[in-house]
């Protein structure tokens, strides 16, 4: 009994060392959910003061409890101009990431150091956006839609997207089947957990709103400062803790040979081998680079994803995309006008809207950490269970929102979804077992390119279905959100009674 405390310990001991790219990961998350509210609240009042040319005492009391705007069509005006431009930021965000995906994945494969590369260029991106923010906050008369620049240098690094890639890829890349499920379980902690923690810290800089007309300025630099320092740590971070364990390159054997040889011969040779050698490494760099921008990379990735497989493999994978794409189009439309859903209906401040979230949010998350792991290792429950049982629990949570209008509705949402976040743990863990440790760059990079896609059509359509029933029945884009979700279902059902392993 001694013995199988000590096994036990030593793995959890062993997985604790392992968890290098999860704190980057919570910190670039942080960072990143920390400035999202600011960015919405900041478009708000350049609409309402710049655009719409409204007292600044009106921009402050739009969500206040003791004024009823509900009815206000310069409200329903400014929640739907806001709604289209998330749309906007959206698309900027995730095309350039959804081509870059594919270049990437298989680039990453082929050179130990690719996905550390990867992560190094999401966070210089948002370090690079953060600046972009304060600049665009400091001069609040500049018009609204020049905010949108502040996100294309993170786009062209490969932003969220290409960041999660190489993350997951890392994490399959440098764990054992046995505990890839544990460690896929750890990154989506270090992924949702920080983002209502973020949300949360955002909206205590920001305040109620009470003094917008004098101060409110200088919170909203204040968060993107925030934000901008939490880049820099993440940037840290990845540079100096993450590294995978690489093969000893071609290049440093030659080099450290002429390096022996030179000590026993003239100094002379020795600056040679040091041109030679600083050549090699210039060449390799220059080489490693034109690689990354060849159209094979692509073929590649297709290759590997539409070759005959058997037990039905090629099936299962194809499948598991599709379930991806309904699962983050229903996920991510809901979350998108979520927040203008609640000032519509409810008349919330960003204050209690990030308070009311984040702390939901945050029990959602650590109770997860804590049943993830008793369901995978004392019960030994099947990928696709846990699937069928994080769709189911989010179905219920967008039907509910959509159908029970009211702060209740609300509030009970959050609680019938707390297994949503189970769904993508499921399917990464499934995806990274039916194939083989070479491919997994090649497979995570298109399903990071399907998770690009998902969220700019989800934007784009639930934008124009809530901005077309804000007045009449703003539940509506939920309900279809629920109905989209039966698509996965049913797939995961299949999956799970046909393509058990034997």
């Amino acid at each position: 009994m001694s013995i199988t405390s000590s096994i036990s310990g030593y793995r959890w001991t062993q997985l604790i060392r392992e968890l290098k790219v999860e704190p980057f990961l919570f910190l670039y998350m942080f960072s990143y959910s920390l400035s999202s509210m600011a960015v919405s609240q900041l478009v708000q009042d350049k609409l309402c003061r710049l655009r719409y040319e409204q007292q600044p005492q009106y921009c402050v009391e739009i969500n206040s409890p003791e004024y009823d705007h509900s009815a206000d069509e310069i409200k329903s005006a400014i929640l739907t101009d806001s709604g289209f431009i998330v749309l906007y930021r959206m698309i900027i965000s995730t095309i350039p990431c959804a081509i870059w995906s594919l270049f990437i994945g298989s680039w990453s494969d082929k050179y130990i150091h690719g996905r550390k590369l990867i992560m190094v260029f999401g966070a210089f991106g948002a370090v690079i956006e953060s600046i972009a923010l304060i600049i665009n906050a400091a001069v609040f008369t500049s018009d609204v839609y020049l905010i949108l620049l502040s996100f294309i240098p993170s786009a062209l690094f490969g932003g969220i997207i290409a960041t999660l890639m190489s993350t997951y890829a890392y994490c399959s890349a440098t764990s054992d089947r046995s505990t890839r499920a544990i460690r896929f379980a750890c990154l989506e902690v270090s992924f949702w957990l920080p983002q209502p923690l973020g949300s949360f810290i955002g909206g205590q800089i920001l305040g109620d709103g009470d003094d917008k007309n004098v101060n409110q300025l200088y919170h909203y630099i204040a968060v993107f400062i925030v934000s901008l320092c939490g880049q820099l740590a993440a940037l840290g971070w990845v540079l100096i803790v993450v590294n995978e364990q690489p093969k000893e390159p071609e290049v440093q054997i030659v080099n450290s040979d002429l390096f022996e040889a030179s000590s026993v011969t003239d100094q002379s040779i020795d600056s040679d081998v040091m041109i030679k050698s600083t050549e090699s490494i210039t060449d390799a760099i220059v080489k490693h680079l034109r690689e990354l921008f060849d159209i094979s990379n692509v073929i590649d990735i297709f290759h590997t994803c539409c070759k005959h497989r058997s037990h039905k493999v090629r099936a299962q994978i194809w499948l598991l995309f599709i379930s991806i794409f309904c699962v983050m189009l229903s996920y991510m439309g809901s979350m998108i006008i979520l927040w203008q859903y609640v000032e519509k209906l409810f008349s919330w401040s960003a204050k209690k809207y990030s308070n009311v979230n984040s702390l939901v949010t945050i029990f959602t998350i650590v109770s997860m950490a804590i049943i993830i792991p008793v369901f995978m290792k004392r019960y030994k429950v099947r990928d696709m269970l846990l699937a069928i049982i994080g769709v189911v629990s989010l179905f219920m949570q967008c039907l509910m929102r959509g159908s029970l209008q009211r702060p209740i509705g609300l509030y009970l949402s959050f609680i019938v979804g707390m297994f949503a976040p189970i769904t993508m743990i499921a399917i990464r863990s499934r995806l990274s077992k039916i194939i083989h440790e070479d491919e997994v760059g090649k497979v995570f990079s298109l399903m990071a390119t399907v998770e690009a896609i998902a969220p700019t059509l989800a934007s784009v359509y639930y934008s124009s279905v809530f901005g077309a029933s804000i007045d009449t029945y703003p539940g509506l884009a939920f309900q279809i959100a629920a109905g989209i979700l039966l698509i996965p279902l049913g797939i995961f059902i299949w999956i799970d009674l046909y393509c058990r392993p034997k």
